[in-house]
């Protein structure tokens, strides 16, 4: 008698009520930053900025007390280490949120990390080791940083001769930028669906929605002052514009390659806007 293949899940539970609930969880985050700017208060003030990592602290200590998971040491120790280095760093480049930022960058990435760890799916999504293996993913990926950070430069207006002589503070400053967006943000998202699902998002409307919850909330954070100005239609067309531009293609190669290639590309991407701007 012919043995029946016993059909395994690639990752954990799956739960799909979830998925819809963090699309729209996001959704009414986005929304209050639109208010936020309609009454006239710059989202560059600390209560605009926080609205996202309050969210991200909330939803991890949720997640951990909810579903008893386990945090593991060692990646409480990469979260710090990449807080503290982002905190480091953008203190000083003079950045007067240099503290928040530290704390989201560690809550986030102990989040994400948490999570895929409990789907277990941490090291596709990661994906170091695929993206060194392959030439064709580190082209890709180093191609797109570099395309997407020329284009960067016509957005910023930036012209002149670069800083060449601060290059390693530049980097610094770039990585800081790629770890915190991508990791910090773009990976908890990820992280979120993937544990609410059990697994990637495989089915078109999941592939969707994953991908307007990985691009929309991220390019609202850009707004700043424009909108609160009053400059409306600049806001609007400079946010679409970063969802299309940027957004997509970093999310592509997060989905694609892991988050260590849209680190990768990031990094390269604000590398040549603080070179040739000479700063934040």
């Amino acid at each position: 008698m012919a043995c029946r293949k016993k059909r395994y899940r690639s990752t954990g539970t799956s739960h799909r009520k979830s998925f819809f609930a963090i699309f729209g969880i996001f959704g009414v985050i986005a929304a209050l930053q639109f208010v936020d700017v309609a009454l006239q208060q710059n989202l560059s003030s600390r209560a605009g900025l926080l609205v996202y990592p309050i969210s991200t602290i909330l939803v991890t200590l949720m997640l951990v007390w909810r579903r008893r998971m386990y945090v593991s040491v060692r990646h409480a120790a990469f979260a710090i280490a990449f807080g503290v280095f982002v905190a480091l760093i953008r203190y000083l480049n003079g950045d007067e949120f240099w503290l928040d930022l530290g704390v989201w960058m560690f809550v986030g990435t102990l989040g994400a990390l948490t999570m895929l760890k409990h789907a277990n799916i941490l090291k596709e999504t990661l994906g170091f080791g695929r993206l060194f293996r392959s030439r064709r993913a580190l082209g890709i990926c180093l191609g797109l940083g570099i395309a997407l950070g020329l284009i960067n430069l016509n957005f910023d207006h930036a012209a002149g001769a670069p800083f060449l002589t601060q290059l390693p503070n530049w980097f610094a400053l770039g990585l800081s930028a790629g770890l915190l967006e991508e990791m910090g943000i773009r990976l908890f998202i990820l992280s979120l669906i993937v544990y609410s699902l059990g697994r990637m998002p495989h089915r078109r409307l999941e592939i969707t929605l994953t991908y307007m919850l990985l691009i929309i909330p991220h390019s609202f954070l850009h707004l700043t002052g424009t909108a609160a100005a009053g400059e409306w239609a600049s806001a609007i067309s400079n946010t679409v514009s970063l969802a299309i531009i940027f957004g997509f293609p970093l999310s592509f190669l997060m989905m694609r390659y892991g988050v260590a290639a849209a680190v990768i590309a990031h990094t390269l991407i604000d590398t040549l806007r603080f070179l040739y701007s000479g700063g934040l």
